[in-house]
């Protein structure tokens, strides 16, 4: 009766004495007129059954409350880590373009200033300064007809790295160096060590994965042509306050980063080149 008055049980399962104007009491006891009675322990497992499901239904709400929560931080953590990754994609890409400016800023510098260099300060003639820059641009070419190979044997980090050493070297060389020939040599080893940066860096850019495609080497080809037109205006200025010996250490110290930055930016993996366009 109890259970029928809470709503517990529905059905003919308890029939409340107080609905049906019968007393409260068992008025049989000796067991006569049982067939309108609940039978013994008959309420009692209709209460368990009910007290079952209703636990059962709150462990399922809590499962579907909990499995929302999960479902949320997981969408959360995905856009989290989906934003990072962009931004670590976008600053590999900016170093890779500052790389690519130091490498052009060079090249643009020694084809406008290493024949005033030899003429000027180390005293030689027309014909044999012109020989500097032509110096430098057979290098450079040797370079990138075999910078696919060195890249394929000894990975693009090591090739960007190991040219920006020898970069820095040749043209420290040329600019300590009294002797026109030695100048000559050092302008050739620039050449040599600049040929495979600016490929090597392209395509590495083009590996890296963007939502649009060819977006990487796009900016680190702009980035480097923005060098190649600024490193003869920039070095001619600092060139009027203090020479062009000390205007052509710019690029010197560029390489420095370049064989630092060819490490650490493009890294160890093996890849092939991309020409130069």
């Amino acid at each position: 009766a109890v259970l029928a008055r809470r709503r517990l049980l529905h059905g003919p399962e308890v029939i409340d004495p107080a609905i049906v104007g019968a007393p409260a009491t068992d008025p049989d006891p000796a067991g006569q007129g049982t067939a309108g009675r609940t039978a013994p322990g008959e309420g009692k497992g209709a209460a368990g059954r009910v007290g079952r499901a209703r636990l059962m239904g709150r462990v399922r709400l809590i499962g579907r409350v909990r499995l929302m929560e999960r479902t949320r931080l997981m969408g959360w953590t995905g856009r989290v880590r989906a934003a990072a990754r962009q931004h670590a994609v976008a600053l590999r890409i900016a170093a890779l373009g500052l790389l690519a400016l130091c490498s052009l800023l060079g090249e643009g510098a020694a084809g406008s200033w290493s024949a005033v260099y030899l003429r000027d300060n180390l005293g030689t003639s027309a014909a044999f300064a012109a020989l500097g820059y032509a110096a430098f641009s057979v290098t450079m070419a040797a370079g990138r007809l075999t910078g696919d190979r060195l890249a394929a044997r000894f990975g693009p980090g090591r090739l960007v790295t190991g040219c920006g050493v020898v970069a820095g070297i040749g043209l420290a060389g040329a600019l300590i160096s009294r002797s026109p020939a030695l100048g000559l040599v050092g302008f050739a080893l620039f050449g040599a060590g600049l040929s495979s940066t600016f490929p090597q860096l392209l395509s590495t850019a083009g590996n890296i994965r963007t939502s649009r495609s060819g977006t990487g080497i796009a900016r680190v080809a702009g980035a480097g042509y923005l060098g190649l037109l600024v490193g003869p205006v920039l070095i001619g200025s600092f060139a009027g306050l203090v020479g062009l010996r000390l205007a052509l250490g710019i690029p010197v110290i560029l390489m420095g980063f370049m064989a630092v930055g060819g490490w650490l930016v493009v890294g160890p993996r093996r890849a092939g080149g991309a020409g130069h366009g």
